[in-house]
């Protein structure tokens, strides 16, 4: 029988809690990377590798939590080829959707660039284009969030087994979902999501003051940990 939803988010949050507090070294360090990809960003060409390189280290260690046990922060090497292999399964995940995406902005221009002889055409081509565009967000949006959820079974199936093609094991993963019971999991995600939304919500308003953001950086760690060993719980109760 699968976790609980209120028992995984406990579990989860104390052993974010238990893994951090007081081993103020390692929460420093989370801290850093978090604040390298945050400051990162905003800088072209070398500020976009780095960040993409301690993005890459973030995802290594949410591997080991994923994982099981005592996840350290120790054997970078092993730590960011792991966070690789989980970037490029996540990409791979996401190639149905991004060509859904490619798909339907093809057809939209292509009808906008077309031409009628009758003179109401632009108003015809302005209404097909928006028609082809709404159908492509909605379409692709819905798609997305599918791979989006079976992504992080199967990256989380990647840490247990410690191999790259098992995220690509789809009867596996699957079944594994099954277990849970698809209604279960999709309600983890939307419980899950609606709780960090609110805390972000909070940490924008705090942000006014800057002591948002400060809380923000600080907590973000907290945060990842927190998502990775509840969805790691919610795959080991299958």
């Amino acid at each position: 029988m699968s976790i609980g939803i209120g028992d995984n988010l406990g579990k989860s949050f104390e052993f974010a809690k238990n893994r951090l507090v007081g081993k103020w070294v390692d929460w420093i360090i989370l801290i850093v990377l978090t604040l390298i990809i945050m400051v990162g960003g905003a800088i072209p060409i070398v500020g976009w590798v780095i960040s993409l390189l301690a993005g890459v280290l973030l995802t290594g260690f949410i591997i080991r939590v994923y994982r099981g046990g005592e996840p350290k922060l120790d054997n970078y090497v092993k730590m960011f080829i792991d966070g690789i292999l989980a970037t490029i399964i996540g990409i791979i995940y996401m190639i149905v959707p991004i060509i859904l995406a490619v798909i339907f902005g093809a057809a939209a221009f292509m009808t906008s660039m077309t031409s009628f002889n009758p003179a109401n055409a632009m108003d015809t081509i302005s209404g097909l284009t928006a028609g082809i565009g709404i159908v492509g967000i909605i379409v692709t949006f819905i798609v997305a969030i599918i791979f989006g959820i079976l992504a992080t079974m199967a990256i989380v199936r990647f840490a247990k087994e410690e191999k790259f093609g098992a995220a690509f094991e789809f009867g596996e993963i699957f079944k594994i979902v099954g277990k849970i019971g698809w209604l279960h999991y999709i309600l983890s995600w939307i419980v899950l999501m609606i709780i960090f939304a609110v805390i972000f919500f909070i940490f924008i308003l705090l942000s006014l003051i800057i002591i948002g953001l400060i809380l923000m950086l600080v907590f973000m760690p907290f945060m990842m940990i927190w998502q990775a060993k509840y969805f790691a719980q919610l795959y080991e109760s299958a």
